[in-house]
């Protein structure tokens, strides 16, 4: 739950200072503060047995950092994602991942000053793009070699 709320905090300061900056007025984002706690939540599954509260904080606030760095790569792309569910389960996982090698109680570079751990869920991270991405490219191509997608 810290890390949750530590994401959404971060996002409503984020946004509120962004906006703050450039002299606009506006409310806040009640979507982007929720998908940035979605974010948050995401991020810390990965280490939550094994951090403590700080670690938990810091997770959800760079989650929520990743989650919006993640949303404008998309948008500077111009990559359709409605509803941000590869900003928040991607980035923020990806980074959640990663943490589990920074954070962790036993392991991680903070605690040991070890990068053993950081190596191996990098690695991980990578086999996991890599999976993801051959087998998204082995059934996209048989679903348009049978003509099973709408999109050209």
């Amino acid at each position: 739950m810290v890390s949750g709320a530590a994401a959404g905090v971060t996002y409503a300061l984020i946004d509120y200072l962004e906006f703050t900056v450039h002299n606009r007025m506006r409310v806040q984002d009640p979507q982007g503060i929720l998908n940035s706690v979605l974010s948050g939540l995401v991020a810390i599954s990965a280490s939550c047995n094994n951090v403590g509260v700080s670690s938990a904080t810091i997770i959800g606030a760079l989650a929520a950092c990743a989650s919006m760095a993640a949303g404008k790569l998309l948008n500077r792309y111009k990559i359709d994602d409605p509803i941000g569910s590869f900003q928040i389960f991607g980035f923020s996982g990806m980074w959640g991942c990663l943490a589990v090698g920074i954070f962790d109680k036993n392991k991680g570079l903070i605690n040991t000053g070890s990068f053993n751990m950081l190596e191996t869920q990098a690695l991980g991270c990578l086999v996991i793009i890599a999976w993801s991405s051959i087998f998204s490219i082995i059934f996209f191509r048989i679903f348009k070699a049978i003509g099973r997608l709408r999109v050209n």
